[in-house]
This record gives C-alpha cells, sequence and structure tokens, in this order.
C-alpha cells in the first residue's frame, strides 16, 4: 500500500502492529479444541490395517475431510479401465527415461527441475458421492512431477 500511495513503509509500522495484535488477542479467545489422537490407539491401527487388506480409503469428491471405502478389486478395475481409455497412451520408455526428457527439455527452456518434482504423475480415484447413482472422478496428480515447474 505504501508504495500505491507513495509515502514510506515506516508510517504503517504502527497501523500494522495493532492489526497483528488484534489478531493475536482473537486467536488466545479461542475455546481450545479437545484432539483425539484415536490413531495413536494400537488396537485401532492394527484395526485399520486389517480393513486396508481389502478395502481402499479415499477422498470423499466435494466433501473436504470425509473418506469413502472402496474395494481394492473394484477399485484396481476403475484405474485399469481409465488407463485403457483415450485419455492416456501406452508407452515403452522408463518412468527415468521419461524424467530425463522432462529434465533436458526444461534445461533447454531455461528451468532447474527441483529433487522433489523428479517423478511422474499419478492416478487416483475420488467417489462423488453427491450423484446418484455413485460415480467416480479420475485424478492425474503432478503436483511433485517432472512437469510441475511449467
Amino acid at each position: 500500500m505504501s508504495s500505491k500511495l507513495s509515502l514510506p513503509e515506516v508510517m504503517f509500522d504502527e497501523w500494522y502492529d495493532a492489526v497483528i495484535n488484534k489478531v493475536h488477542k482473537a486467536l488466545n479467545n479461542l475455546p481450545t479444541y479437545s484432539f483425539n489422537a484415536v490413531l495413536s490407539n494400537s488396537i485401532v491401527r492394527d484395526e485399520l490395517s486389517k480393513l486396508q487388506e481389502k478395502y481402499i480409503f479415499v477422498p470423499t469428491d466435494k466433501a473436504s475431510n470425509n473418506v469413502s471405502v472402496i474395494c481394492k478389486k473394484y477399485y484396481n478395475q476403475l484405474l485399469e479401465q481409465e488407463l485403457h481409455s483415450n485419455t492416456f497412451e501406452l508407452t515403452q520408455y522408463s518412468e527415468e527415461s521419461i524424467i530425463k526428457k522432462h529434465e533436458q527439455f526444461l534445461k533447454r527452456n531455461g528451468i532447474r527441475m527441483h529433487q522433489e518434482n523428479k517423478c511422474v504423475p499419478y492416478l487416483y480415484v475420488t467417489v462423488k458421492m453427491h450423484k446418484s447413482p455413485v460415480k467416480f472422478r479420475m485424478i492425474t496428480l503432478g503436483s511433485k512431477s517432472s512437469l510441475k515447474q511449467l
């Protein structure tokens, strides 16, 4: 704002401190939230592991913090069906060679690939529980993939 009004930043210090103090005061007055650390219970973890042998836990579409449970066999069928659709193309290249090609392309264009992005995107399924009948959304996640910097 100081540059917009052509004023020195120091003129806003008092205002900034007052706003920050009000925010801290409001945060300190919030009621405490009692956290239920259910996953710290070994019995719960063991039972969850048993469920994970046959089921996949996936995010529910349009319902943040909700999880849907899908049979692993059916989940794999959904992925297989999507991978054989017109959306994807079969390749003979290995994951390493694809990443290397991407890295070379980025380098030619003045972009450095970050170490944590040396992987290809992966595919997963979310459940659209708000649809009747229930449908599925395929998500190709590339937030940490070889072309993220583009």
